[in-house]
């Protein structure tokens, strides 16, 4: 039986290989799946940026700061802004956003002890707290219990309490000692008609342009309960800086009975000119100085115009 013959080339095992069209035929739809693989990754980016920013936004941020509003000069002179808002707890993340949050802050910090009335809290744009109030402004610092505590001119206790030794002469406070009261609550009142003198007098001081030198107001004999041929209330004055030993040098001054209750002296006004005077002119080495009388020379009653003597008052006028 005779094979048969097969041409060359002809073998139909052979594999052709793929035209050029053939192979960019068969890409496109890989190159389309990777165009629509990066238009979905873009996507992705482009709404994790979206949320990102949205959540950047105040009404999404967990953080809450509060600030103090058209506050007067002397809280942020004398130190007080950061001590009053250190009275308030910030809420927890997850809290900041509860629409009771600006009710919480006003209740705080009307019981804070450092204001008389709180008059708004709003939230600002960037999402800070910010609270404008009536403030108690401290007039001197009264000791009880060993401590000393301020007090405003309403014989308010204010928050916070400090160690003798911090507040020395030479402090910058007008200290209030012989207060024959119990400590009250933050924000609640010292009572007694002491109470009231010492702070009705530290008042009037400080209202005075010698008040810097003003460091004291004594009423531990007050209406001479302790000693009725002692002086009733002392007032104490910076009469400057030993040179030797460095310490500053304060002299008594008798200030009389509480005002109000002057029989036979000079009136409160008075007082205080006899005081200026002898500030001005008198010496570190002087005894003490008596303004419940009148003296001759330098202390003298002074002459009044019209009947109204006109006593100076601080530039910055307390409230």
């Amino acid at each position: 039986m005779k094979k048969k013959k097969t041409k060359r080339g002809s073998r139909k095992d052979v594999t052709e290989r793929p035209s050029r069209e053939e192979l960019i035929a068969g890409l496109k739809p890989i190159g389309s799946a990777a165009v629509l693989v990066g238009l979905v990754v873009a996507a992705v980016y482009g709404l994790e940026e979206i949320r990102t920013h949205v959540y950047a936004q105040p009404q999404f941020n967990p953080s809450l700061t509060v600030t103090l509003a058209n506050t007067p000069d002397w809280i942020r002179q004398e130190g007080w802004d950061q001590r009053i808002l250190s009275s308030i707890d910030l809420p927890a993340a997850s809290e900041v956003n509860d629409p009771r949050i600006l009710a919480s802050l006003a209740d705080q910090f009307q019981a804070s002890g450092w204001v008389s009335q709180v008059r708004q809290v709003r939230r600002l744009i960037d999402g800070t707290g910010e609270i404008e109030s009536d403030y108690r402004r401290p007039i001197g610092m009264m000791l009880i219990d060993n401590y000393f505590v301020p007090v405003d001119s309403e014989r308010v206790r204010l928050p916070e309490r400090y160690a003798p030794e911090h507040v020395m002469a030479g402090a910058g406070w007008l200290r209030i000692f012989g207060v024959d009261a119990h400590l009250p609550a933050v924000g609640g009142v010292f009572q007694g008609d002491d109470a009231q003198a010492a702070v009705s007098l530290a008042l009037l001081l400080s209202e005075q342009e010698f008040a810097p030198r003003i460091t004291g107001v004594d009423v531990s004999n007050f209406r001479g309960r302790r000693n009725n041929r002692e002086h009733h209330i002392l007032v104490f004055v910076s009469m400057g800086v030993d040179p030797v030993s460095g310490n500053l040098i304060t002299k008594p001054i008798a200030w009389g009975s509480a005002i109000g209750e002057e029989i036979e002296e000079p009136t409160p006004e008075e007082k205080l000119h006899t005081i200026a005077a002898f500030l001005e002119h008198g010496s570190a080495q002087a005894s003490l100085v008596d303004v419940s009388v009148y003296r001759t020379g330098w202390i003298e009653k002074p002459e009044v115009a019209g009947g109204i003597l006109q006593t100076a008052n601080r530039e910055t006028p307390r409230p």
